[in-house]
């Protein structure tokens, strides 16, 4: 700063700028730039200016907190955070600008890392959800353990299921799928009890009434004498009359799950498991689908652990 006001103090002593210049060994702009901003802003045109560099960053703990609140916090649409989604919040609501490679690396610093969310219904009711395990839920796991089974199907198809591969960093691996077999199919219905863990399974071409009651067949003799208690949701063949009068003369009490709860489910494992078997094999036709389902059960022993009371027994309050 001493030396700016030399410049000034020379000028008002009416030094030629080459003779400053020559001086203060500087170009001749340089005065001249000084004597300018003097002249315009006093003595504050001494001081340095506030200079472009890096956007200012965020502490980490505060970019946590943002992602530990759901993106509608922030004026935006998605139901979960991605990271192209945190970047637009913080340089749309935080004016903080990171490189896109930069953030990810904080985010995972974070301890956060990409994975496909399980999925729920918006017309979920989780205060419902939570009253029908309060009720329902324990007076099936107190009172009808030793009788109770959960049924569940699902649909799995010819075509090849995608997921994710082990690849080199910085390659991007191609599988070969089949596509088009939409309609090549089988319906997986599956009835597990948890007091043995084993479960009934029946493969089907449809999921309406007749299959339905087939696979009842199979439950009651598989279970022997003594009533049941199948838990089941209210979707489909379900409410069928005539699927409840068949239930009602084999001994079958049937309760069901909330509406449009199917994570409750334990038999949602079951699927899972199978689906993930399944992934990215290639199918001939429809009956080499039907041997690969069989085997994975087999494989399995038609038995499956899975902790009942976490799904639809009363919340456990911390």
């Amino acid at each position: 700063m001493k030396k700016r006001m030399e410049f000034v103090l020379d000028r008002c002593d009416l030094l030629p700028v080459g003779d400053t210049a020559h001086v203060e060994r500087t170009g001749r702009n340089t005065p001249t730039r000084w004597v300018k901003r003097f002249n315009a802003e006093g003595i504050a045109g001494f001081y340095d200016r506030p200079r472009p560099g890096p956007s200012p960053k965020m502490p980490h703990d505060q970019i946590d907190q943002v992602l530990l609140s759901p993106p509608s916090g922030e004026n935006f649409k998605q139901e979960a955070w991605t990271n192209l989604l945190l970047w637009h919040a913080l340089k749309d609501n935080y004016g903080v600008e990171y490189s896109k490679g930069h953030l990810s690396r904080v985010v995972k610093q974070l301890e956060y890392r990409h994975i496909v969310p399980r999925t729920e219904s918006v017309a979920a009711d989780p205060d419902k959800q939570a009253a029908w395990r309060e009720t329902e839920g324990a007076n099936l796991l107190d009172n009808h353990y030793d009788s109770l089974w959960v049924e569940d199907e699902t649909t799995a198809r010819v075509a090849t299921i995608v997921r994710k591969v082990l690849a080199k960093k910085g390659t991007k691996p191609v599988v070969r799928v089949k596509v088009g077999a939409y309609s090549k199919k089988v319906n997986v219905f599956i009835s597990w009890r948890p007091k043995t863990l084993r479960v009934v399974v029946t493969l089907e071409d449809s999921l309406d009434k007749v299959p339905t009651k087939r696979h009842l067949r199979m439950v009651r003799k598989a279970h022997g004498k003594g009533p049941i208690h199948m838990l089941w949701d209210g979707t489909g063949a379900h409410l069928e009359t005539s699927v409840l009068l068949h239930g009602k003369k084999a001994g079958i009490h049937f309760h069901r799950f909330p509406t449009h709860s199917p994570k409750m489910s334990p038999v949602e494992e079951i699927n899972r498991q199978l689906k993930k078997f399944l992934s990215l094999k290639i199918f001939a036709d429809r009956e080499e689908l039907l041997a690969e389902i069989k085997s994975f059960f087999r494989d399995h022993h038609y038995k499956f652990t899975i902790k009942l009371d976490s799904l639809i027994g009363p919340l456990q309050t911390v």
